[in-house]
């Protein structure tokens, strides 16, 4: 992922981004998709250690010397059956414990891979009247934490996913297959706080087709007042005359 793009409307936002180099790193509990870093550990049953265990205690019954020994048998494997199912019930309620947590620390910005997603401009830039930043990435400081989402069909409902010490990258980078078209990728830094990037990260910006003219100069203006973007392209979208699509054009400035 040597190129990523972010999307804005024209706001204060923006204005300080490109003003302070500097990108907000949001709770994910902020987020619009309401099961978004939202999925929880469920317990399932062990059937596969109950059929190990019946097995043993069939064997036992045929093979038993008396009642006796095998009720003393029958006893033993319950007992060591519960207690495993009980361990893994306390683990589920403990990674659950641990998620919460984790997500009360944990700051989210998330990029794209498209800049020219309709959807993308009419929901993060405001009906196309805002703008797309793009990012190179080597700024490794910067992108340090930086992941793809994946999309999944099936809700991930089992417990085969979760471990106490490495279930934290399912639970922040997995979503719904709905959600596909953001093609996001996701930068993690702490929570609700700003970090810097390196200016010669920012490569181009992307003005929507609708940005009004009076915001495509003034952040040409701001921009162009800061020796720190010296390399800086401007590109405005524009409707394609042949098919529902989006294609940029390079301004001259």
């Amino acid at each position: 992922m040597d190129t990523l793009y972010k999307y804005f409307p024209v706001n204060e936002f923006l204005f300080s981004t490109l003003i302070n180099s500097e990108i907000w790193f949001s709770n994910p509990n902020n987020f619009n998709d309401p099961f978004d870093c939202n999925l929880k550990c469920q317990y399932l049953k062990d059937y596969d250690f109950e059929e190990r265990t019946n097995n043993m205690l069939r064997n036992e019954f045929n093979s038993a010397i008396s009642n006796e020994s095998y009720i003393r048998e029958h006893k033993t494997l319950t007992s060591i059956s519960e207690a495993h199912e009980q361990k893994r019930k306390t683990q589920a309620e403990q990674i659950n414990i641990d998620f919460e947590s984790k997500i009360i620390e944990t700051g989210i910005s998330c990029f794209s891979e498209n800049n020219s997603s309709i959807l993308m401009w009419s929901h993060y830039s405001n009906n196309h009247r805002g703008v797309c930043l793009k990012f190179n990435t080597s700024d490794k400081v910067f992108f340090d934490n930086c992941h793809q989402v994946e999309y999944v069909q099936k809700f991930p409902g089992t417990d085969t996913h979760f471990d106490i010490g490495g279930s934290h990258n399912f639970l922040f980078f997995t979503k719904s297959k709905e959600w596909k078209y953001e093609k996001e990728v996701r930068v993690i830094k702490n929570s609700n706080s700003l970090s810097r990037f390196e200016p010669d990260c920012l490569e181009s910006i992307y003005f929507g087709a609708n940005c009004e003219e009076k915001n495509i100069k003034t952040i040409m203006n701001l921009v162009e007042g800061q020796k720190k973007y010296d390399k800086i392209s401007y590109y405005r979208m524009k409707l394609s005359e042949n098919s529902f699509g989006l294609e940029s054009e390079l301004i001259n400035n």
